[in-house]
């Protein structure tokens, strides 16, 4: 059985797995949609097929 102090820790390092999880997952969407925008895909393609919204998809077309 874990401590109160031990199971804070465990707490916090799960949370930092977490998170760095899904800046991970965030990364690997907007690289994909790129590779998807420049090779021709619509916006609205890559919006439906990556999981993204529109004008985030079209924010990352006006920076490329």
């Amino acid at each position: 059985m874990l401590t109160k102090v031990e199971q804070i820790i465990e707490r916090e390092k799960q949370e930092a797995i977490e998170a760095k999880v899904a800046e991970i997952t965030v990364n690997v969407k907007e690289d994909i949609a790129k590779n998807l925008l420049n090779s021709g895909s619509t916006p609205e393609y890559v919006a439906d097929n990556i999981g993204m919204t529109l004008e985030a998809v079209i924010e990352l077309q006006k920076n490329l």
